[in-house]
């Protein structure tokens, strides 16, 4: 793809480059779509075990390195097939306005990484931060407990969302601070 561009690549120079018979190639991968999508696919897949072999480091990480951090969220759960499809598709789109190879590379490149940093430092910062509460559990609340495990086991908490602060229906800031 290097030597003549996406838009020009076909599958016979694929095979011709990697020294295979076409008929390898299209088991594979009928078309340089398919052969994209894989690539992705295979992205996805990594990402995905990154994400199960970093979990218990997840749960003990101090707040600097939180899942929400830059450095981290791009490389857990499906962050990483949208980055492969979106560079993939930047690339394709940088290659065919430039049509030639490899400035198009090094803008894809140079734009990328733009892209990048700025999200996480410009953009992210500007998003609307997760909305907690924290509220006394009580009669008026809480439905009922329900036993877990026969040792040990942990509680499930069926809660009332009429007596549920800040949720449609529940009390507002006023009433809980009148009563």
């Amino acid at each position: 793809m290097q030597e003549v561009g996406y838009a020009k690549q076909s599958v016979e120079g694929i095979t011709t480059r990697a020294g295979v018979g076409k008929q390898t190639i299209y088991r594979w991968w009928p078309s340089e779509r398919r052969f994209g999508l894989a690539a992705m696919a295979a992205v996805g897949v990594c990402g995905l075990v990154v994400t199960w072999w970093s979990d218990p480091l997840d749960k003990s990480a101090v707040p600097e390195m939180a899942q929400m951090s830059p450095l981290v969220f791009s490389a857990r759960g499906i962050a990483p097939i949208g980055c492969a499809a979106f560079a993939f598709v930047l690339g394709v789109t940088v290659g065919v306005l430039v049509r030639r190879t490899l400035p198009a590379m090094a803008l894809t490149l140079v734009a990328f990484a733009a892209i990048q940093l700025a999200m996480p430092l410009l953009v992210r910062p500007h998003l609307m931060p997760p909305v907690t509460s924290t509220f006394e559990l009580g009669r008026t609340n809480v439905n009922g407990l329900v036993p877990q495990g026969q040792e040990g086991g942990g509680v499930q908490i069926f809660l009332s969302t009429s007596a549920v602060p800040g949720h449609a229906g529940g009390p507002t800031k006023r009433e809980l601070c009148a009563s």
